[in-house]
């Protein structure tokens, strides 16, 4: 097991501040690029700030997360930098850019990153609703993104960032079939589907949902067909089985092509529907 670098260690002063969950960065990074990019809107210095209050954001939490367990004092420092950063880009968006219809979504953001940063320290992110608790903080990211950029409320926010969710949320109950079921992937179909249930239930209910929103205007008519790589995708998995457990890194790889994948087919499908 490689041993963690220590806060303030000679040749680690800096490396221990950047979170090593490849998956948070993947929900992170692909949240900011589609409430970017969805909607036209004001350029300039916004999506910088925006970037900027994310990722500090995130990395502050992280620093908080080592300040409680460790309880050393460069951890404590960097926490309260970072998070004060955080704070102050949030500020500039607010108050210098004109942006306070962002208040709500930034305290719904902070209130959800301290619960996770609580359910961290309780060693229970690891649970399937701790991961969904980070991934619902961390998905603020679309909303606070989407209406940076255009300056605008309405429900098309709401209904983009319910549409990342229904995505990321799906990630769970998939590589946890995988990596914790994968012996029940030897046997029979009927034994796959019951290992994976909840996988097999929740992206054919998932592209129903996103026809929903679409059905009452807050997704393009054709939002349904970002989730749909990642539902097969899904299915496949059970139908096929394995012999062996995942590759962690390989699992990892597939998963943030997909995430670029639905992005991509996001963006394009929001352009589509609100013209050139």
């Amino acid at each position: 097991m490689q041993q963690a670098t220590k806060p303030g260690s000679a040749g680690g002063a800096l490396s221990w501040l950047i979170p090593r969950q490849h998956g948070a960065w993947s929900i992170l990074i692909v949240s900011y690029l589609t409430g970017v990019m969805a909607f036209e809107g004001r350029d300039g210095a916004i999506p910088g700030l925006v970037l900027a209050s994310v990722l500090t954001g995130f990395v502050g939490q992280h620093a908080a997360a080592t300040a409680l367990r460790t309880r050393r004092p460069s951890a404590v420092a960097w926490a309260v930098a970072l998070n004060g950063a955080a704070a102050g880009s949030v500020a500039v968006l607010l108050f210098v850019c004109d942006r306070r219809l962002l208040l709500p979504v930034v305290l719904a953001g902070a209130a959800l990153a301290l619960i996770s940063l609580l359910v961290q320290h309780a060693h229970r992110d690891r649970t399937a609703w701790g991961e969904l608790i980070g991934i619902l903080g961390l998905s603020t990211a679309i909303p606070i993104a989407s209406l940076s950029r255009t300056g605008e409320p309405g429900v098309a926010h709401l209904g983009l960032w319910l549409l990342g969710l229904l995505y990321f949320c799906g990630s769970v109950f998939h590589v946890r079939f995988l990596v914790r079921n994968w012996r029940a992937r030897r046997g029979p179909l009927g034994a796959r589907l019951r290992a994976g249930w909840a996988s097999a239930l929740y992206h054919p209910t998932a592209l129903l949902a996103v026809a929903g929103l679409s059905a009452l205007g807050w997704a393009p008519p054709w939002a349904a067909v970002a989730l749909l790589p990642v539902t097969l995708k899904g299915l496949w998995a059970l139908r096929r089985g394995g012999n062996a457990p995942p590759a962690i890194r390989r699992l990892g790889f597939i998963e943030l092509a997909h995430s670029l994948l639905f992005a991509s087919l996001v963006i394009l499908t929001y352009h589509m529907a609100h013209g050139p």
